[in-house]
C-alpha cells in the first residue's frame, strides 16, 4: 500500500469497530516525506507525502481510496494508485505527528504511532531561562520540543552533563518526542 496523503488524526475521529492498526516510527522518522514501513498486522505501507498532503481538520469518514473497494493495491500498477492523490493542498507539509491517520477503510484504521525513547526534560520556569536555555541548544544544533515549562530533547549524556553545569536541573527519562522543532546544521565559516 502506498499512502502519500494524511487523512486526519486519531483523536479527532471515532474508530468505532474499526481495528487500529499502528505504524510505529522513531521521532526522527516524522518529518521524512519518504518512508517504507509495516504496521503492527504485518501491511506493509510505503509514506511518500508530498507538500499539502495533510487534510488539516477532516477525518477520513466515509474514505476508501485506492485501487478496489477494500482500498487494497494490486499488480504491476501499485505505484500509480496511491491513497490520497496530493494535489488537494499546496505549500509547506508539516511532519507527521502521533496518532496520524494513513489510511481507513470499512475494517481498520491504520495510524502513525511514536515509539518512545530516552529524553533530557529541562524545566524552565521564566522566559529569560527559556531563552537561554534555547539558545544553548541551539548552538548545539539540538532537536528540541518547547512545552509551556519545559522543553524536552533527545537524551544524550554530554549535553545532559553540559545543561546541569550551566545551571539548569534536567532529569533523564522515557518518553517521547512530538511536535518537534528541528534544527538543521549549518556552517559557522
Amino acid at each position: 500500500m502506498i499512502v502519500n496523503k494524511i487523512l486526519g488524526n486519531i483523536r479527532d475521529y471515532e474508530a468505532g469497530e474499526r481495528t487500529v492498526d499502528p505504524v510505529w516510527l522513531e521521532w526522527y522518522e516524522l518529518e521524512k516525506k519518504l518512508l517504507r514501513k509495516t504496521s503492527e498486522a504485518g501491511e506493509e505501507v510505503g509514506i511518500r507525502l508530498e507538500d499539502g498532503s495533510h487534510a488539516h481538520g477532516s477525518t477520513p469518514e466515509g474514505h476508501t481510496h485506492g485501487s478496489d473497494e477494500e482500498g487494497h493495491i494490486h499488480g504491476s500498477d501499485a505505484e500509480e494508485h496511491t491513497h490520497g492523490s496530493g494535489a488537494e493542498g499546496h505549500g509547506h507539509s508539516r511532519p507527521m505527528e502521533d496518532g496520524d491517520i494513513l489510511y481507513a477503510d470499512d475494517s481498520r484504521v491504520i495510524v502513525v504511532r511514536l515509539l518512545p525513547c530516552e529524553v533530557t526534560v529541562i524545566p524552565v520556569h521564566t522566559m529569560k531561562e527559556m531563552g537561554r536555555l534555547c539558545f544553548e541548544l541551539g548552538n548545539r544544533h539540538l532537536s528540541l520540543s518547547i512545552g509551556d515549562s519545559q522543553v524536552t530533547v533527545p537524551y544524550d549524556e554530554p549535553t545532559f552533563r553540559y545543561l546541569e553545569k550551566l545551571g539548569f536541573h534536567p532529569r533523564k527519562q522515557e518518553g517521547t518526542l512530538d511536535h518537534v522543532t528541528l534544527c538543521r546544521g549549518h556552517s559557522h565559516g
